[in-house]
């Protein structure tokens, strides 16, 4: 119920003509599929694939210390630190921070 408020909120407009809206979303937020799916299961959507190495290279193209999923490394998500240690890419939390940009992004997008 919250996501759909938050959605009308934004989606707010002085135009009472507009009867249409569009959102696009992070990569990162397709995990949060089934939300949107329940709170709009009568909306029309499209998921558009894209090679994730396409998408890391694009995040780095202005700098890999400032991509998003770099950024993520701060307080990376459980599914992340899960595929990190069961890579055995690091062997404990404190190791993270360490990572690699490129290896922590491709985790990142796993």
């Amino acid at each position: 119920e919250l996501f759909k408020d938050v959605v009308y909120i934004m989606s707010r407009s002085n135009d009472m003509k507009e009867e249409k809206l569009f959102y696009k979303f992070h990569s990162d937020s397709s995990r949060n599929l089934p939300v949107f799916q329940e709170a709009f299961p009568d909306t029309p959507w499209i998921f558009v694939y894209r090679n994730p190495i396409h998408i890391i290279v694009s995040q780095f193209k202005e700098g890999k210390s400032i991509a998003k999923c770099v950024r993520a490394k701060k307080s990376p998500s459980q599914q992340v630190v899960d595929l990190l240690l069961s890579k055995k890419l690091v062997s404990s939390l404190s190791e993270i921070n360490t990572t690699s940009p490129e290896i922590f992004c491709a985790a990142t997008l796993a």
